[in-house]
């Protein structure tokens, strides 16, 4: 009777050591910070850009891996004051020149080259108020141009 005391007693210490061996894994399972996974690199969906004052247009960044722990892009301008860039990566043309957006993310970057230039408009036509006109010795006329568009 005695052996089978112990045993008892044995078994049951050896429970109790394997419930809070379990119970102690699980607490440090619970408590484990996820691994950080990083950026391994950033591109944007155009290498360079032409544009005229005013006009906006949409830069997109991808980001890779796809499950990186953060993905929050920084957006910024070489020169504000050619093109500016919004925090969602919308470049507006503000005057002549070139300017580099950069896309920061984890430590990479990603850039397009903006160049900005003044919108050209050709002439179709120049028009004179008068298609004739006759002048005496002495006199003079003015005449007034129009040109198109």
């Amino acid at each position: 009777m005695l052996f089978e005391i112990n045993t008892k007693t044995n078994c049951s210490r050896m429970r109790k050591s394997i419930i809070y061996a379990i119970l102690t894994l699980f607490a440090i399972a619970c408590n484990k910070t996820p691994e950080e996974i990083k950026v391994s690199s950033v591109t944007l969906n155009l290498p360079s850009s032409e544009m005229i004052i005013g006009e906006t247009v949409q830069l997109t960044a991808t980001v890779l891996p796809q499950n990186a722990s953060d993905k929050t892009i920084t957006w910024a301008s070489t020169k504000q004051s050619v093109a500016k860039v919004s925090d969602k990566g919308v470049v507006t043309a503000i005057a002549e020149g070139t300017a580099s957006i950069v896309a920061s993310v984890g430590g990479k970057t990603a850039s397009c080259t903006i160049t900005v230039k003044k919108i050209v408009i050709a002439v179709t036509s120049v028009e004179l108020d008068k298609t004739e006109l006759v002048l005496m010795e002495g006199d003079s006329e003015t005449l007034v141009a129009t040109v198109k568009p």
